[in-house]
């Protein structure tokens, strides 16, 4: 039982992170300038360096009692400590002779490493496959699986407290709860979900090197200055591709871009910049 409770309590910490990440990714990164668009926009940007405030805060608060301790600690008379190298090696080489608990331990070895690289990208992988801000799949894809593996950590060791199973049936549950994960990972296999709305296909940029003199940018450049000046009508309105295929930029408010290439020179975004702040 005080296995059980110690787990249970060191996994309340990634449980209390991700909810903190959560929380301080809902604001802005500059939360006294906030943008136009909301936080399940993909260029928002968490205010990620308020956790940090908040954890150094915590740690000066349970650290800063320790300077109270004295330098060193008066000594029992009554203490003695035995210690023998040879009774470690036995105990150790006694498990290692044990089959049901080496089979059981490289058990937890493989899956843990499948588990784990499956586990660190999950958040990442809600935001991009469902839409969700970043503070949302910081919630869904960190402290919930977590919080439930603690409950059922809870659940087995009070179980096992109370009903003091033998080692027989312990083994037989501990072997078809293996089953039944091994048999649910696999499901999850047959989930399936529309694909990312990603860009396909080549381009200019893609296709050549570009000429850091030259300084044009290709249909990939025109969306990330989009993204970067905040709306592609300003864009739009400002300059655009003639379609006469000499890449002359003219004011065209009308024109949407479609596949062909649209031009930007170093000039014409440092226009650009001085138009979208007016």
């Amino acid at each position: 039982m005080y296995m059980t409770i110690s787990a249970f309590f060191r996994g309340l910490g990634p449980v209390l992170g991700f909810i903190l990440s959560s929380a301080c990714l809902a604001f802005y990164e500059d939360p006294g300038c906030p943008p136009e668009y909301d936080s399940e926009d993909p260029r928002w940007i968490g205010a990620w360096w308020i956790g940090f405030i908040v954890l150094a805060g915590f740690q000066l608060v349970f650290t800063a009692p320790l300077l109270l301790f004295p330098k060193q600690i008066r000594k029992s008379p009554d203490a003695t400590t035995t210690f023998h190298e040879s009774g470690i090696f036995a105990a150790m080489f006694r498990l290692f002779r044990n089959p049901i608990y080496m089979f059981h331990l490289f058990s937890q070895i493989f899956k843990w490493f499948g588990i784990l690289g499956y586990f660190n990208y999950l958040p990442k992988y809600v935001q991009e496959q469902f839409r969700v801000s970043a503070s949302s799949a910081a919630l869904y894809g960190g402290s919930l699986p977590i919080a439930l593996s603690l409950l059922a950590a809870l659940f087995g060791g009070v179980t096992i407290r109370y009903w003091k199973p033998d080692t027989r049936l312990l083994t037989l549950l501990m072997f078809l709860l293996e089953i039944a994960t091994v048999v649910l990972i696999l499901a999850l296999g047959l989930f399936k979900c529309e694909a990312p709305d990603y860009t396909v296909g080549a381009n200019e940029a893609m296709s050549r090197c570009v000429d850091p003199n030259d300084k044009t940018f290709s249909l990939a450049i025109y969306q990330g200055a989009t993204a970067l000046f905040g709306s592609s009508k300003k864009l739009d309105s400002f300059y655009a591709d003639n379609e006469d295929g000499d890449g002359n930029i003219v004011e065209n408010p009308k024109y949407t871009p479609k596949n062909g290439s649209i031009k930007l020179s170093g000039d014409h975004i440092e226009k650009l910049a001085k138009f979208n702040s007016s």
